[in-house]
């Protein structure tokens, strides 16, 4: 690293102001000897213009300087130039900077004064922006209100539709039931039905037995009591059939009225269904119109959230304006029937221009 000549190693001045200082010419005074007559008096020193020969006799002696000057440094010269040169570039650089700054504190000023109009302009803009939001976040807490009501039907209907089908499983094991027991008691009622045609061909036999006078009052006696007997158990035999038969319609009855629940269930769920896609369509058609209307206000959406929960709008106190992204409704359906409907938010139309 080149020293240069204005560095200083102890403090002190330059090492070239010093070789200057140290090469400036010493003048030496030599004074001679000067005899003047003290006896001359006043006449002496101040001769009269007339007084010729008192003139040239009594003249004084002047004292006469001789100035010795030493030969110039070169290598002191040079520093001095050096030094010179460098003073004079660091006005240059000096006067080139104070230029500068003025340039550059005339475009702050300028680019302040810019600031300020869009500052004024930014302000203005959300005081007129601000009827709109508000009417924004009136219609955005309107359908978040009905969006939240139609999710705690949806789950009613959801719960309702599940009970339905469990009860429609049931049905269907009662019909299973049903069936069986109708083969089991149709063989029964077969047998029951052989066994009273068979005892009305004995009691129609005992009939014409009790005509003839020779039968005994024994064997009347026997075939009287085998009678009764007879018909007692066909009695019973057809009560039993009564009590198969009113069981049967019972379980028919309520197998009907689990089936026309179901199919009131299903009416009602296609119905809700119809209504929640229209009501989702309607949601969806407002929420674009929202948002290209903030979109032409100059009002861009922030980083959506990935929940349903959204912050209060302000628009005098918070100089940006959030809309919060709609929330996305889950699937509904049910695995165990193959005519299930899923229902989902539509995020392609959130997309479109």
């Amino acid at each position: 690293m080149s020293s240069s000549p204005f560095d200083t190693t102890d403090g002190g001045l330059p090492a070239a102001r010093r070789g200057a200082r140290a090469a400036r010419p010493q003048a030496e005074l030599h004074l001679p000897s000067m005899v003047m007559a003290a006896s001359a008096g006043p006449a002496a020193r101040n001769p009269m213009p007339g007084d010729s020969s008192g003139t040239l006799s009594s003249a004084p002696s002047v004292s006469s300087i001789h100035v010795a000057l030493p030969p110039l440094d070169r290598a002191a010269v040079r520093a001095s130039i050096s030094h010179l040169t460098g003073i004079l570039e660091h006005v240059t650089a000096l006067a080139a900077l104070e230029s500068d700054h003025e340039e550059l504190q005339g475009r702050f000023w300028a680019l302040q004064n810019r600031v300020g109009v869009l500052e004024e302009e930014l302000a203005s803009a959300y005081a007129n922006a601000a009827p709109f939001v508000a009417h924004c976040q009136h219609a955005y807490d309107i359908l978040s209100g009905q969006w939240q009501a139609s999710q705690l039907e949806c789950a009613e209907m959801r719960s309702a539709l599940a009970q339905r089908l469990d009860n429609s499983g049931k049905v269907k094991d009662v019909q299973q039931s049903i069936d069986l027991e109708k083969q089991i008691r149709a063989d029964e009622t077969q047998w029951l039905h052989d066994q009273i045609a068979d005892f009305e061909a004995k009691l129609v036999s005992a009939r014409v037995a009790s005509k003839h006078p020779a039968v005994s009052d024994k064997a009347l006696h026997q075939a009287r009591g085998e009678r009764d007997r007879a018909l007692q158990r066909a009695a019973e035999s057809d009560e039993a059939a009564r009590a198969w038969e009113a069981s049967s319609s019972a379980l028919e009855t309520a197998s009907t009225q689990l089936r026309h629940q179901v199919e009131i269930q299903e009416a009602r769920w296609s119905i809700f269904k119809i209504s929640w896609v229209a009501a989702h369509a309607a949601f969806n058609a407002s929420w674009i119109v929202l948002m290209r209307s903030a979109i032409a206000y100059g009002i861009g959406p922030r980083t959506p959230r990935s929940s349903c929960s959204r912050p209060p709008l302000n628009c005098t106190s918070v100089p940006n304006i959030v809309i919060v992204s709609p929330p996305v409704c889950a699937p509904i359906g049910s695995a165990n029937r193959s005519s299930s409907t899923s229902i989902s938010w539509d995020s392609n139309l959130l997309s479109s221009p």
